[in-house]
């Protein structure tokens, strides 16, 4: 299996409801953060997201935030969302999907990891043996503009792999 590709596929964080969690197993989740839950290299969260935590911890959810960003803006965004967060993950390598399943109590097999990069998050989460699940990135990167559109390049042959796998149509994917 390719390291890289999801399990599942979601527009949007917000779109993933309570329910869809607990159907594929998931106990926990484990979040990124550029992109998927605050906008690229900003203090600004993406609409919907810090009502969508609050509805999710309000329901038992345990969440941690895992994130390659330095450790001073993970640790303001989980102030903010008033979740614990690892900043310095070094995604994609183990030990921070690690340690963020040991902080929620659970094994790395019953925790969500969700995140908009397939070569950091979502190899990380099958490299630990995460229920892994991609986010459309919620707008183009504005930093390292060069190395973020050669990954979204190599990125895009295994989403559209995703989509024929799993009969996703063009206007289906949000």
């Amino acid at each position: 299996m390719n390291k890289a590709m999801p399990r599942y596929r979601f527009n949007r964080l917000t779109d993933i409801t309570l329910e869809d969690i607990e159907r594929i197993g998931g106990k926990g989740l484990c979040l990124d953060v550029d992109n998927t839950t605050a906008y690229d290299c900003s203090k600004e969260f993406i609409p919907g997201v810090p009502q969508w935590i609050e509805d999710m911890k309000a329901k038992g959810m345990k969440m941690v935030i895992l994130s390659n960003a330095v450790p001073k803006r993970a640790k303001w965004i989980s102030g903010a969302l008033g979740i614990p967060a690892i900043g310095m993950s070094l995604k994609p390598m183990p030990w921070g999907y690690i340690k963020a399943a040991r902080m929620m109590g659970i094994k790395c097999s019953e925790m969500v990891v969700i995140g908009d990069q397939l070569f950091t998050d979502i190899r990380g989460g099958n490299i630990v043996g995460a229920i892994t699940v991609f986010v459309n990135p919620a707008r183009k990167e504005t930093r390292n503009v060069k190395v973020f559109e050669s990954r979204r390049r190599r990125e895009k042959p295994i989403l559209e792999e995703f989509d024929r796998i799993n009969g996703v149509k063009a206007n289906e994917k949000g």
